[in-house]
């Protein structure tokens, strides 16, 4: 199971076909693979990349609730773009 580490919160993700990179973020209404139809569908023509915001497993689950900022959640996708390339 691929994870990456954004400020110490390991954090799930799946990149599924190639070409030019497409970001699906759930965040705080639904999880990682709510994307799968879409992921299906595009991955025959772009790199599709999902990934477990933090909260949702696998990735961790803080317990401090800062943990949750949109602040974090940005940093998480910025710290996830720079993981992958």
């Amino acid at each position: 199971m691929p994870h990456f580490s954004a400020n110490g919160v390991s954090i799930y993700y799946e990149i599924t076909g190639q070409g030019f990179p497409l970001v699906w973020s759930h965040e705080f209404a639904g999880c990682y693979d709510s994307w799968d139809p879409q992921v299906k569908f595009f991955s025959r023509r772009y790199q599709v990349i999902t990934y477990a915001a933090r909260g949702y497993p696998p990735s961790d689950v803080p317990t401090d609730p800062e943990a949750y900022s949109q602040d974090h959640a940005v940093e998480d996708l910025y710290q996830l773009l720079r993981h992958v390339g």
